[in-house]
């Protein structure tokens, strides 16, 4: 997507980095008129939320030397933790 002279001069006054940007267009929201693109509290909290559930269970993984899983064409076959490995 392009970046408008307008919204990059915005961006700077504003402190506003393509990183934010990213995120917003990532988990934005249209408004109810559909011309805004709204990142709000309420998403945000729930992305943090989320984040630290990923977390959770990254650690855990991690803890065990990660996991792998068998797979067969759409089948899960099995799956093992690889601990000392």
């Amino acid at each position: 997507m392009k970046i408008s002279c307008h919204l990059s001069k915005r961006m700077s006054q504003r402190n506003i980095s393509l990183e934010i940007l990213q995120m917003a267009l990532s988990l934005g929201c249209d408004s109810a008129n559909g011309e805004r693109l709204i990142l709000d509290e309420k998403t945000i909290s729930m992305a943090l939320k989320a984040t630290e559930e990923i977390k959770k269970t990254l650690i855990k993984i991690k803890g065990k030397k990660g996991i792998s899983l068998v797979i067969d064409r759409d089948s899960l076959i099995t799956s093992f933790f690889h601990y000392g490995k």
